[in-house]
Formats: C-alpha cells, structure tokens, sequence
C-alpha cells in the first residue's frame, strides 16, 4: 500500500473521519507486520511534520513514540506492564496502535495532503472537533510508561510489593508495597482521569494535569506534588497529614478534606478552594487557613476570596462547563484545554462576561454556537479557532 494512503488512514482516524470501509481497511492493515511498521512509521511521520495546538511538546510525544517503537524493535525486552508485552506475531501491530492513541492525546491536529482522497472525507465539509475524554498517561518508576486509554478493567502494573490496577475506568493502587517508589499519571490536553492513592485518596485530573505520588504512603506524612488541575478526596488521617507541592513554593496541608487546586502556568493565579474540612496553604514564609467555601488565590502573595461559586469551581470533574461570570479569555483557556485547538484573537480581546453551564461532551462547533448567541463572533479552521471583534446582535 503507497505510504499516501497509509497517512491519509492514520489522519482519518485522528480526526475522527473515516467510513466504515476505510476503519475496517486500517483495522486489517494493523494485523500485518509490514502494515503496522507502515502505520507506526506515518504516526512519527505526523508528529514531525503538523501544526500543534496549543501547550503540544514535538519533543516529549516524539520521544513517547520512539520508545513505543523501540519496545516493538526488542523481542528480548521483558515486559514491565500489563497487558503483558504483546506476541512477536502482532508486536508492530501493537505498536501502531499505541502511536495511534498517543497522537489522538497530543493535541495534534492534522492536514490532509491528498485532494482526492481528502474530497472522499465529510464531502469535503470541515472536520468536526470532538470534545475530549477519558485518557492518561502513568510513567512507572523504571520509566516504562503505560497509555491508561486502552486499557480495559486489571492489573496495570507490579511495583515493590505494590499493585495498581484499573477498575472501571480509573486507576487504583493496593497500598501494600514495602519500597517508596514513584509514579506519575499526566493527561494530556484533551483527557480526564481519576485516581486512588494507596490511601485511599481519590484524585481527579483534568485536562493538561499531573501528580506524581509514592505507591506507597510511609513515614510521618503523605506527600504528591501536581500540576495543572486536580480535585481531592483526602483520605483522614490524623498522624499523617497529607501534603500537595505545586511548582516550587506553594505547598497545601490537609488532614482529611475535599478540595479542588488549579495551577495551570497560564492563569492569573494558583487558586485552592475548600470544599469540605480544613486546609492551610502556603507560599514561601506567608500561610492561610480557609474554611469550606473560600479560595485562597496565590500569585505572589496568598489572597483569601470569601463566598466562592463552588459548583462553578468544581463543575469540570462532573463534566460540565460553568461559564458563570467568566471573562472570554478564561472561557478560551479551558476550551483550548478540553478541545486541543489554538484561540487566536484578530483584533484584541473582546470585553464579553459569558454565563450558563453546559456538557464538556458536545462537539466544538454546537459549543461555539450557543457562544455566538452571547455575542461572541469566531471563524473555526480546523483546529485554528479565531475571535473576531465583538458586535451588537
């Protein structure tokens, strides 16, 4: 098969665009050892030559999909997850399989290259933007990295004495290792995942997130450190109390508490707000100690906001949009996050308070539609959304 169709395949089905036949012809390509080395090559292919959406590393997936096509190069090397490494027979198969889920999370968006074939795509119509979906990443303590996408209930992997597993679609760890090692579980833009720490902690990531954590708690406290962010069910314990580090200054104490920590790089501020409980946040030799209802609002200085909207605050862990009293650019931020497009604003940021809630399961465009009915006017390119200069409707 000429490599042109084999890429037009692979970007059919990142985009979501393929007919029956053409899934069923991608499927049949994946159970030959030529045709999944074909299709794990064209995932590389793409990586190095599309347009990224907004926070894509080209380094950090490039390397992602080399070491998935090392792993199906090595029939020596032994297997440090489950699945168990998969039967030289289907070994490239799985490969381009794995290629293929970490483009769908990267964030990447494509170009078809072909006229006639892309003609046959939609009828040529632009291609829907799916909304995201549940998806991670887990990087284990020997560095071998597991997709928690395509795994189904089971044993993910062994580490220590510890065991972590997914159940119905969320991880969970034993908490009966003897050795403190490390994992990570990161989503990319476009993922959600859950967690339970061998606490029996319950974490929830949101998109563009990460939380590194022990497999097993030992010692006089309990300690994780996250980015982006995450909503907790801490698990109480009185003799260890439970630490969050975000970046390298701010530090969130707990004993047994629901709360929700948003850190993204590209906000005004890193905001803790309490649910339920108590916490004390801190920021270099500045601590507060906020009730259920308040958000304490680092950027720099520790500012306690009183009476805070939490549905608002927590409505991304139960699925929704919660636009409520949000300025455009806020807005923007998350779909970026949830949708892996790129805003772009062609003539300054437009003065728009948006409101209303709304399910993260739409597509873009039934999304940007209700938006434009607040005053919001766009042009959507592919993955290129661009926010033209507001107008009187």
């Amino acid at each position: 098969m000429e490599n042109s169709r084999i890429v037009y395949l692979v970007t059919g089905y990142l985009n979501d665009a393929l007919t029956e036949l053409e899934t069923n012809e991608l499927q049949e390509l994946l159970l030959t050892d030529d045709g999944g080395e074909a299709v794990a090559a064209a995932c590389r292919e793409l990586v190095l030559q599309s347009p990224p959406a907004a926070d894509y590393q080209p380094l950090q997936w490039e390397s992602l999909l080399n070491r998935v096509l090392e792993n199906a190069r090595n029939d020596n090397e032994e297997a440090a997850v489950i699945p168990m490494k998969p039967a030289k027979k289907y070994r490239w198969a799985w490969a381009a399989a794995a290629s293929l889920t970490l483009l769908a999370g990267a964030g990447i968006y494509f170009f078809m290259t072909n006229k006639k074939e892309n003609d046959t795509l939609a009828g040529n119509e632009p291609v829907e933007v799916q909304p995201g979906r549940q998806g991670a990443l887990l990087t284990l303590a020997d560095g071998s990295q597991v997709l928690l996408d395509t795994i189904q209930n089971g044993v993910v992997a062994l580490q220590g004495g510890a065991t972590a597993k997914v159940i119905d679609g969320a991880l969970f760890y034993d908490g009966k290792g003897d050795e403190i090692v490390y994992n990570t579980m990161s989503t990319p833009i476009g993922r959600q995942f859950q967690l339970t720490l061998p606490d029996g902690t319950r974490v929830w990531l949101n998109a563009a997130s990460s939380i590194r954590y022990p497999t097993v708690f030992k010692g006089t406290e309990r300690k994780v450190e996250v980015t982006g962010e995450s909503y907790f069910e801490v698990a109480r314990n009185t003799k260890m109390p439970f630490l969050v580090s975000v970046g390298n200054a701010t530090e969130v104490e707990v004993l047994g508490t629901d709360f929700n920590i948003s850190g993204y790089s590209n906000e005004a501020s890193l905001n803790t707000t309490l649910i339920d409980g108590s916490v004390r946040v801190k920021q270099g030799n500045e601590s507060v100690i906020i009730k259920p209802g308040e958000q304490a609002q680092v950027n720099g200085k520790i500012r306690v906001e009183k009476e805070v909207d939490l549905e608002k605050v927590t409505a991304w862990k139960n699925g929704l949009f919660n636009f409520k009293g949000s300025k455009l650019e806020d807005v923007m931020r998350q779909l970026e996050r949830w949708y892996g497009i790129e805003v772009v604003y062609e003539n300054g940021i437009p003065d728009i308070t948006l409101g209303g809630e709304m399910s993260k399961d739409i597509p873009l465009k039934g999304l940007m539609i209700v938006l434009q009915k607040l005053k919001v006017q766009y042009r959507l390119e592919g993955k290129k959304l661009t926010i033209l200069p507001s107008r009187e409707l």
